[in-house]
């Protein structure tokens, strides 16, 4: 039924209808548009509806409607399946059953599918949904056919008799035979699993086929072609059965690893690894892994992943969820040769166990379980070698399997994913020796983390390569650099602590001149805390021969304050060695292993210590502090240094009092004594930005200490904390007045970072100010005539730190010293 209706005057016109609306018009069978008075005409809606229901026409209105975002997928999906689809809720499912995938791939019930998908915009999520039930491999498992799973069970039980157990043990060892026999057979003959999942894949491909047409296709007529294309779909054919491969184990191969089994007591079985399910295995398809793949064993889910049992694999097959120890269970692995066929059924469960099931190549795979089993080996208890025989049974087994791979794994040369060519993974260890020799700091090994580069070596161990150049020649660089890849958090103070023996605050060396340096013993100790305190720390210092280790030391050292005093942006080791072969003259001498002549210690001493402030040093007289004069630090009008006494005003003239006059004339006497300073209008201490060192040698003490006792906690319970510092101070405790004194040297040294923040002895000069500190507290609460004079309760204002202020407030203090008299205040200076 065709309507007009004016808006106006709520007026309907029946244009032409049929069907069961055919009463309604008026039309004869030729349709007559030349006038209105032809057409059957109702007041409104409300006349049409009454006319419909007189007529026993049911007409569906929006009232009636059911709620909800559901629709048909056509007349075959409705009468094969009998329901709506919500479309948005399909698209997120992960997978779907089989037998309702292959009612939404028949092509009326698709086109209308994605027909849907394309005027809601969803056709990208139905493509990806639709993918993932793409299959490219049939795993052809070893099923049980002759009830050993049964008789397992039964061995489970308590059964004490041992002649009845005996007899269980044989019936399932020719269950086990059975089942193999029934398994080569599979194996021979195709099977309807897979001609089923070749159908299927056939289907997802028209599928795909029509989602990119539709996808071309505009808002047109074209977008309700139904038309089939038969020569896309032989095309199709022939290239999805050459798509799907069976996964099958040869059980019968010589090259395997046999042994007893504790379950059936089967001799000369085939045995099995099993890995366990656990929590975070997603995590080893990020990048790092992915490009790191000999790092896998660092990350504890990884360490943990394989199960201490070992048995049979068929005993094992039958139980493929749980472990004999009650573990959930995501692989098991026969413990057959790592060559065809038996290649692609273990990298599909070793993809299932380690990165859910995502193909991330099989040749970085194969490496990260080859770490997690090297990393057992060595660490767990359940599989050392002793004189137990359970533990050495474990480690034969997994050992075996760790050689099976090494031997048999297939890489690229160069260790990428394109480009070189094919070989087994001996033949790319050797390629490393050989890139580093040709490429040293460009090479691929000096770019690898400390856990994967120790783990290079390690496999050169296990096979029994001739490695001396990986350990002598290369360990002057090797030793040193991989630790680049650490970098994480604030590392930057843990690595200057491999260059200096003290430090002021964080970041912050202390200057005790050459002596500054980190030398012998110490430095390998702290080298291991910079590091980290594990096995891999310990098996790269290994590599270091003792007569070098001086030579190494130093070049470490410098290659560290150029990577933190240098590089201030992220980048790889071999953009860093690139930087510092065009900018400094010493990094190729230091750089390159092979030159055996460095710079002598005193030399790079000297470079090491740069950062440090590098003019004269101080006159005698002005090397201790000034006292405080006023609650915000010395005097603005004079040198308060003893022996010293300039002052920065005229007596006889008034006029030089003039806060300008004042800043001027302290500004060229600091800047005698303590600079120089170039252009500097104030004399104050600069800031100090490493590594070029201080232009000065004194730096911002009495502010420190008035900013840092303002942000002390005046509100603390019983007394204040400002009072127990002082109280501690004239008592002669030292425990709260040395916390204290440590926050003023962090404020001096890492917060403010002003003038000579590297000098050794700033606690002591805290400590000389500190009594005329609190006496110019006590004198200004007593001008203020607060009631408690003590200084304790005295609140910094900071609007009147200004020049102005601190001279007005100095020339004031005499006259105050006489009303004081007069007034009876007893001196506690």
């Amino acid at each position: 039924m065709i309507l007009f209706k004016d808006i106006k005057s709520d007026q309907i016109w029946v244009i032409a209808a049929k069907g069961a609306f055919s009463s309604l018009s008026n039309a004869t069978d030729e349709l007559d548009l030349s006038s209105w008075e032809n057409l059957t005409c109702f007041r409104n809606e409300e006349d049409l509806k009454t006319k419909c229901s007189t007529l026993q026409i049911e007409v569906i209105v929006a009232e009636d409607r059911i709620d909800t975002s559901a629709v048909s997928l056509g007349p075959e999906w409705d009468q094969n399946m009998k329901m709506l689809v919500d479309v948005d809720a399909l698209l997120q499912q992960q997978e779907i059953d089989g037998v309702d995938l292959a009612c939404l791939l028949k092509e009326d019930t698709f086109q209308q599918l994605a027909l849907v998908c394309k005027t809601s915009n969803q056709i990208s999520r139905l493509r990806s949904f639709i993918s993932r039930h793409k299959q490219q491999r049939v795993v052809i498992h070893l099923e049980d056919l002759h009830g050993a799973s049964a008789i397992l069970k039964k061995l489970q039980r308590d059964t004490r008799r041992r002649e009845e157990r005996n007899r269980l043990m044989s019936q399932l060892r020719d269950a086990h035979t059975a089942n193999r026999r029934a398994y080569e057979f599979q194996r021979s003959h195709p099977s309807d699993r897979l001609r089923q999942v070749k159908e299927t894949n056939r289907s997802i491909d028209r599928a795909l086929a029509i989602l990119a047409d539709l996808e071309r296709s505009e808002y047109t007529a074209d977008i309700l072609d139904r038309k089939s294309n038969r020569a896309r779909r032989a095309d199709l054919l022939l290239r999805q059965d050459a798509a799907v491969h069976s996964l099958t184990l040869d059980l019968s191969h010589r090259y395997a690893y046999r042994s007893t089994c504790d379950i059936c007591c089967g001799e000369d079985q085939i045995m099995s690894v099993v890995l366990k399910q656990l929590d975070g295995v997603d995590d080893n398809t990020r990048n790092f892994f992915l490009n790191f793949p000999l790092v896998a064993s660092q990350a504890e889910r990884n360490a943990n992943m394989i199960s201490s049992q070992i048995i049979c694999f068929q005993c094992a097959a039958l139980m493929p969820q749980r472990s004999i120890y009650k573990e959930q269970l995501s692989a098991v692995l026969p413990t057959v040769g790592y060559t065809e066929p038996n290649k692609p059924y273990i990298n599909h469960q070793l993809t299932m166990a380690i990165t859910n099931g995502l193909a991330t190549g099989a040749a970085g795979i194969v490496q990260m379980f080859m770490t997690i089993l090297d990393h057992t080996l060595r660490t767990k208890a359940w599989c050392s070698r002793s004189t137990d025989a359970e533990p050495t049974k474990r480690a034969n087994v997994l050992d075996w399997m760790l050689q099976n791979l090494l031997q048999n794994c297939i890489v690229r040369e160069g260790f990428t994913d394109e480009g070189s060519p094919l070989v087994k993974y001996p033949v790319a260890l050797q390629w490393t020796i050989k890139d580093y020799k040709a490429n040293q700091l460009d090479s691929w090994i000096i770019q690898y983390p400390l856990v994967g580069f120790n783990q290079v070596v390690r496999w050169y161990q296990i096979l029994q390569l001739p490695n001396e150049a990986l350990k002598i020649s290369s360990s002057q660089s090797l030793s040193t650099l991989p630790f680049l890849h650490s970098k994480a958090g604030n590392w930057t103070h843990s690595f200057l602590k491999l260059i200096y023996k003290g430090f002021n605050a964080t970041n912050v060396p202390r200057d005790l001149g050459l002596k500054s340096i980190l030398k012998d013993d110490r430095f390998w100790a702290q080298l291991k805390e910079t590091l980290g305190a594990c096995a891999d720390v310990d098996q790269l210092l290994s590599l270091v021969p003792k007569r070098e280790r001086d030579d190494i030391r130093i070049r470490l050292q410098q290659i560290v304050f150029w990577l933190v005093y240098k590089q201030k942006t992220h980048a790889t080791p071999k953009t860093v060695f690139q930087n510092l072969y065009s900018d400094e003259k010493l990094a190729y001498t230091l750089l390159n292993p092979a030159m055996e002549y460095i710079p002598n210690d005193v030399t790079l001493d000297i470079k090491l210590t740069s950062i440090f402030h590098q003019g004269d040093a101080v006159e005698e007289i002005h090397k201790q502090a000034s006292d405080f004069v006023s609650p915000f630090g010395t005097s603005v009008l004079r040198c308060t240094k003893a022996g010293c006494g300039v002052l920065f005003y005229d007596p006889s003239d008034t006029s030089t009092l003039d806060p300008l006059a004042v800043r001027k004339r302290r500004a060229k006497h600091l800047n005698q004594v303590f600079g120089p300073i170039q252009g500097s209008e104030t004399g104050l201490p600069e800031f100090v930005q490493a590594p070029k060192p201080p232009t000065s040698t004194h730096y911002n003490l009495h502010s420190s200490i008035t900013k840092t006792w303002s942000q002390l906690n005046r509100t603390a319970p019983n007394k204040t904390t400002q009072y127990q510092i002082k109280e501690d101070i004239m008592n002669g405790k030292t425990k709260t007045i040395n916390k204290f004194v440590t926050a003023v040297r962090e404020h001096i040294c890492a917060t403010s970072r002003r003038g000579n923040i590297y000098q050794d002895g700033l606690e002591d000069k805290i400590r000389q100010v500190l009594p005329s500190f609190f006496e110019a507290l006590r004198i200004a609460s007593q001008k203020l005539e607060l009631e408690d004079t003590s200084g304790l309760t005295y609140e910094h204002d900071w609007k009147k730190n200004s020049i102005a202020e601190k001279i007005e407030y100095e020339l004031s203090l005499s006259q105050f010293d006489v009303e004081r008299e007069r007034k009876g205040f007893a001196s506690d200076a």
